[in-house]
């Protein structure tokens, strides 16, 4: 009987934890997209309807759209990139990445967000090997969601880094920031869907920590957080590299 109401006991928690997820997932879902959306159909109405043709008018218009859209699609890949990989549907495609161009790819991504808060976007790639066996794109996904999460997350014209080296038959990206940084208590739960402990720091959905930790996995990696010296957050993304 003590064994039985243990097993329901857990069994009743995880229902509830199930739970709690469902309804994080809805009410994030109903939030956030019609936030992004409202912004991009109120500045689109104001170009269109109220004849705001100032040089001034249309550059911030089309500044908040594009944020606007861009949160969008952000949560729509993180979204669908979570639903795969919790249906087992990932599969990596694998071949011979060259690690600069992938990095500077990242930053190319994430530069009009930084821009936006006069962040710098800092690269050092010395210690980095000329070519990596991975899959291109997934990689380029965990990186453009640490960027983006970085750059949120810091003061404005501060300076986000990644850095790369080779060590122990693995390759390790690390993305820099000189923000709050993340306590050590919550360094796992940062990796849960929808998990949000900064809500003053801006737009963020918490999917883009969990799907970037799960796509690593799926790319035979890790990803850890350390304390930045200085203060900050430092993400660790390791990938295997036989070769090395």
């Amino acid at each position: 009987n003590a064994r039985l109401h243990g097993e329901s006991e857990q069994l009743v928690g995880q229902i509830r934890s199930m739970q709690r997820q469902r309804d994080l997932f809805f009410a994030m879902m109903n939030h956030e997209p019609r936030n992004a959306l409202t912004g991009v159909y109120g500045w689109a109405e104001r170009l269109v309807r109220r004849g705001d043709q100032s040089p001034e008018g249309s550059r911030q218009a089309a500044q908040e759209v594009y944020e606007a859209a861009d949160r969008t699609i952000v949560l729509l890949n993180n979204f669908l990139e979570l639903m795969r990989l919790d249906a087992g549907k990932v599969r990596p495609v694998v071949r011979d990445v060259d690690t600069g161009s992938a990095v500077h790819r990242a930053i190319t991504t994430s530069e009009p967000a930084a821009a936006a808060k006069g962040i710098r976007l800092k690269t050092s790639l010395d210690g980095a090997p000329a070519t990596l066996h991975t899959d291109p794109v997934r990689l380029e996904q965990i990186l453009v969601n640490l960027l983006s999460n970085a750059i949120r997350h810091s003061p404005e014209r501060a300076s986000v880094e990644v850095s790369v080296d080779a060590t122990e038959g693995k390759v390790v990206f690390s993305v820099i920031d000189h923000g709050p940084g993340v306590p050590v208590e919550l360094r796992q739960r940062v990796f849960e869907p929808f998990e949000r402990f900064d809500p003053s720091s801006g737009y963020g959905t918490g999917l883009g920590l969990p799907v970037s930790r799960r796509l690593a996995e799926a790319l035979g990696g890790t990803l850890v957080i350390e304390e930045t010296t200085g203060g900050g957050a430092t993400f660790l993304v390791k990938i295997p590299s036989p070769s090395l």
